[in-house]
């Protein structure tokens, strides 16, 4: 973000006098690839910020299905052993 506001504010107070016109453009091109910089930052950063939501969705739900599954298991367990009594008797 501190690159985005120092490229806006160069380009803000143009300091342009004819004398200098290689370093006035220099300095543009500097303020044009801060700018392309801290945007860059930002929009990795908002692709992240999605990407690391996304795991985190995916985890809970295999979570939640770890869980239907060690129920299940559990209560086909109970069954099987539940037979397994009535067939001892």
């Amino acid at each position: 973000m501190l690159q985005i506001f120092v490229a806006v504010m160069t380009r803000a107070f143009p300091d342009e006098t004819s004398k200098q016109k290689d370093l006035v453009l220099l300095q543009n091109i500097a303020s044009y690839m801060l700018l392309a910089c801290g945007l860059i930052y930002v929009i990795s950063g908002i692709l992240c910020i999605g990407f690391l939501k996304r795991s985190r969705q995916k985890k809970e739900v295999s979570r939640e299905q770890a869980i239907k599954d060690l129920e299940e298991l559990e209560r086909r367990r109970e069954e099987l052993e539940a037979l397994l009594i009535t067939e001892r008797a």
